[in-house]
């Protein structure tokens, strides 16, 4: 379920609790680290069944703004945030006995703030978006790394593909609404984007990247002379695009400094109908 919620107290107050849920999650994950020893029981055929992982099957690509992130984005001209706070967690995993395929299903509770301004630690919010939903997911080795499936499933389902190799990542998928608001807004969208890691290496602490993701949406405009959305039978194009570094030992927990451009529909509905590009910069911690 996808919500706008109006008032800077009531927004204030969801971030609070996903801040409290997010914090909660990352120190669990941070203590149980003997996942195979505490938590794998076998099942019939071979299989090893894993609860609660500490780690994720599939990351969240880390250009999109759909995804659950845990960190800060201000805009170079207004000096807006983009404030976004949210976890997955994955509950269950069925490991194969050999190189076979893995299955996993997560759960993921995440919103995205506008936040206009702020003194000391009051923030003046304008507009949220709340996510809540899960997913499941399918991954196996491949010659070249790796390849994986994610059917996903929070106010629209989302069927993404994935393939990986050590400082590479390319996905694509198509998503549908069962409900969407305005009703002017076309159910259908597709995205796509990449991962790269020019200067790969696993024993190192800083690995710079660059990351893009492409969103395809249609169904509403903006009308320049009447400045009211207007339904029409196009497609607009929304880009992302990170470049940066992550701080830490690789697949670990690490902080991400980053440079953030955005162009395109605005990555809050609220806003569905801008189309100003939104450059800024911004951190974030990875604790999946």
């Amino acid at each position: 379920m996808n919500k706008c919620i109006r008032g800077s107290e009531s927004a204030v107050r969801v971030l609070i609790v996903l801040a409290f849920l997010t914090a909660s999650a990352s120190l669990r994950a941070s203590t149980d680290t003997t996942d195979a020893d505490k938590s794998t029981h076998a099942v019939p055929g071979g299989r090893s069944l894993l609860l609660f992982p500490s780690t994720l099957t599939f990351h969240p690509p880390l250009a999109s703004p759909f995804e659950p992130h845990f960190g800060i984005i201000r805009d170079f001209e207004d000096g807006s945030l983009l404030a976004d706070i949210g976890n997955a967690a994955e509950i269950i995993r069925l490991l194969p006995e050999d190189d076979g395929a893995t299955l996993a299903a997560a759960a993921e509770f995440f919103a995205r703030a506008y936040v206009t301004e702020w003194q000391g630690f009051h923030l003046q919010v304008d507009a949220i978006d709340g996510f809540f939903g899960g997913n499941i997911v399918w991954s196996k080795p491949a010659d070249f790394g790796n390849t994986a499936a994610r059917f996903r499933f929070i106010h629209h389902s989302a069927h993404l593909a994935a393939l990986s190799g050590g400082s590479w990542r390319v996905y694509g998928g198509v998503n549908y609404a069962t409900r969407t608001r305005p009703a002017s807004l076309k159910p259908l969208s597709g995205s796509a984007g990449f991962e790269y890691a020019p200067f790969f290496n696993a024993e190192g602490w800083i690995h710079p990247f660059i990351a893009y993701d492409f969103r395809l949406d249609g169904g509403a405009m903006l009308d320049e002379q009447t400045h009211t959305v207007r339904g029409t039978d196009a497609y607009v194009g929304a880009h992302t695009i990170l470049a940066g570094a992550s701080i830490g030992a690789y697949g670990k927990r690490s902080l991400r400094i980053f440079l953030h451009y955005h162009a395109g529909t605005h990555p809050l509905s609220e806003y569905m109908d801008v189309r100003t590009p939104y450059i800024g910069a911004g951190f974030d911690f990875e604790y999946f």
